[in-house]
């Protein structure tokens, strides 16, 4: 699924990314996706979002994508589950 598409799913526009924090949970889930349907780069995303260094972006999503938040997961259709 394209960026635009995702950002649409979740309610953001790209000029967003900007000025939200490095690593809002929006972000965060909207990266885990990419990552998770396309073969977008860390460094891709990073630029894309405007997500800082490349590795701690690495580090954040898998982060993220072990114990998501509710919210932006169940907008972008992906799990929810916390694991215990």
């Amino acid at each position: 699924m394209s960026l635009a598409r995702l950002l649409a799913k979740i309610g953001r526009r790209r000029e967003e990314a900007v000025t939200a924090p490095k690593y809002d949970a929006w972000k965060l889930a909207v990266a885990a996706a990419m990552k998770a349907s396309t073969t977008a780069t860390n460094r891709w995303l990073s630029e894309q979002l405007h997500m800082g260094n490349l590795h701690e972006v690495s580090r954040r999503v898998s982060a993220w994508t072990r114990d998501p938040d509710a919210g932006p997961a169940r907008k972008l259709g992906l799990s929810a589950k916390r694991k215990a």
